[in-house]
């Protein structure tokens, strides 16, 4: 069965009746989303912690059509995996929607594309600097992919599909909270640009159960066998995120405040300093 489009009518303004127009996948691939959560769990144990009932502020949001970008720590190969397993896939609502994965272009392989078709996800392979510091890629300009990857997230996001983005851009052993790359506020900025607003952002930290360290070495891999710990830290709308006061709508200091957020919920090994 080919990808399908509804339209559902999913708030008012006023007196006025707004009509979204959501993507939706196959049903063939909508079973397998929801079979996957069963089949894979027993190989990959999972404990969530939501204090702040996130979750049902994704799926109330996502009842009315709206995208979702699911911001991350991301120490290991399982990190997407699980974004995808315990948020997209476990949900009845988000199960039958897009989702935009990017990754470092050196990462991207047939398997991935294949692996990509069957579950109706995109990948987007983006030249980061992991990638520059690859034997092999030096050659490759800083940044290719990225506007592709904002296009498929611009289109994805407008239909109330999901997105999903590391909070350092990379894959990293500790969580800087002053990096000076800006992926969220930049990749804000560039919906802003295109007017889409209608979307919330899920922060998300990480943790491996009695893991010493966040090494590549040590944690690196898929961690079958190894119990996670994923610690929901908030969910906003894009537009409780810009009127937030530490913000204050200055795209710019959204970075900052969204790792600070997560860092106060991660593991103190995976940081590189201490949060209050």
């Amino acid at each position: 069965m080919n990808r399908h489009v509804i339209a559902r009518s999913a708030t008012k303004v006023g007196d006025e009746a707004i009509s979204l127009e959501i993507a939706t996948i196959p049903v063939w691939t909508l079973y397998l989303r929801a079979a996957s959560e069963f089949l894979i769990r027993p190989l990959l144990p999972r404990v969530i912690i939501d204090k702040n009932q996130a979750l049902q502020k994704v799926h109330d949001a996502g009842k009315k059509g709206e995208g979702l970008v699911i911001i991350f720590t991301h120490f290991s190969l399982r990190d997407a995996v699980e974004t995808n397993l315990s948020i997209v896939y476990k949900d009845p609502v988000l199960r039958n929607r897009e989702v935009i994965n990017p990754l470092a272009y050196h990462q991207y392989n047939k398997i991935l594309e294949l692996i990509g078709k069957i579950y109706h996800g995109t990948f987007v392979p983006i030249v980061n600097n992991s990638t520059i510091n690859k034997k092999g890629y030096g050659h490759l300009p800083k940044g290719k992919g990225l506007q592709e990857f904002i296009t498929h997230s611009s289109n994805t996001l407008a239909k109330g599909g999901v997105v999903s983005l590391a909070v350092n851009a990379t894959r990293s052993e500790k969580l800087d909270i002053d990096d000076p790359q800006k992926p969220i506020g930049y990749l804000i900025a560039s919906l802003q640009a295109k007017g889409i607003k209608s979307y919330g952002l899920l922060l998300v930290s990480f943790a491996v159960k009695n893991a010493g360290n966040y090494t590549k070495k040590e944690v690196g891999g898929m961690n079958f066998g190894k119990t996670y710990i994923m610690n929901l830290a908030n969910y906003y709308s894009v537009e409780e995120l810009l009127n937030n006061s530490e913000i204050s709508g200055k795209v710019g200091n959204i970075d900052k405040f969204v790792r600070l957020e997560i860092a106060r919920l991660s593991p103190k090994e995976y940081l590189n300093q201490a949060v209050s």
